[in-house]
């Protein structure tokens, strides 16, 4: 499809071209963000990444192939005291994971559903009546994409879809954010440029999103698209010049607040825990 930023499979393109197309915006902020640290006590000697931080600051979430998993990909979670402390050494999160692939977790701002892929099954979810209560069995959400990413109140779910006709990411909506509220059927979520994305979070306040735009020379390009107001569409998309190309940054998530950008980096200036780490850039 013209303009997709896919080929007629629907599969990306190398995105040569695409580079000219995004902005740096007349926002200076997306400029301002941090060079990106590795979170500290989180990282393994394997890949982690995928994050996904609580609301609250006191819970990370991601996904991670460290030795002591259920499968080959398995949820783990690190939490701490206060935002003031590093978080303490992640431990997997054992009901939600199997002996397959559980990647891509996504936490609700309410701290009660804990969204996430499993291999073949599509999006699932695992409840808890809250924050010290203990995760229930995961169950299927009907929704088939990948990185999910939810809105603030709960009732609308940004994914990415295996196909790029007409847009590579989409959207389900739920009546409320109850177990018994069923998604609804996928919407496409068509944003300017037309480019590929590969991963998607939406901001607290539902006016940004963060994107993966993969597939250029020099890495993936981190880029936000953003609109007025909740009730209209996306007008544009700017590029991250802090959080692209300089290494290989990817999945990007929101901290709270929308002060923090958590994410997964490969080849840092000043090396890596392991193969893949989490790393936390602020907005200053």
């Amino acid at each position: 499809m013209e303009g997709d930023g896919s080929d007629n499979d629907g599969a990306p393109n190398d995105g040569a071209t695409d580079a000219a197309q995004l902005d740096a915006g007349p926002d200076a902020q997306l400029a301002e963000w941090t060079t990106p640290q590795v979170v500290e006590n989180v990282n393994s000697t394997s890949s982690d990444s995928d994050p996904s931080i609580a609301a609250s600051g006191l819970e990370l979430f991601f996904n991670s192939n460290r030795q002591g998993g259920e499968g080959l990909l398995d949820i783990y979670v690190a939490t701490r005291a206060s935002i003031s402390v590093p978080f303490g050494a992640a431990a997997p999160i054992e009901i939600v994971n199997s002996s397959g692939n559980e990647v891509a977790p996504e936490i609700s701002a309410d701290g009660r559903e804990l969204y996430f892929e499993r291999a073949g099954s599509g999006i699932l979810v695992s409840r808890r009546a809250n924050a010290a209560a203990a995760w229930g069995e995961p169950v299927t959400t009907g929704v088939s994409g990948r990185f999910p990413s939810l809105s603030a109140d709960g009732l609308t779910m940004y994914y990415a879809v295996s196909s790029c006709d007409p847009a590579c990411m989409a959207t389900s909506i739920r009546a409320s954010n109850t177990p018994a509220a069923a998604w609804g059927p996928p919407q496409p979520l068509v944003l300017p440029g037309g480019l590929f994305y590969s991963s998607i979070d939406a901001s607290a306040n539902g006016l940004a999103l963060l994107l993966s735009h993969p597939g250029l020379p020099g890495g993936t390009q981190l880029v936000v698209a953003t609109r007025a107001t909740v009730n209209s569409g996306w007008t544009a998309i700017y590029n991250i010049p802090s959080l692209s190309f300089v290494s290989s940054y990817d999945n990007p998530s929101w901290g709270p607040n929308d002060r923090e950008v958590y994410l997964d980096a490969k080849n840092l200036a000043g090396g890596n825990v392991g193969l893949e780490d989490i790393v936390v850039s602020v907005l200053q």
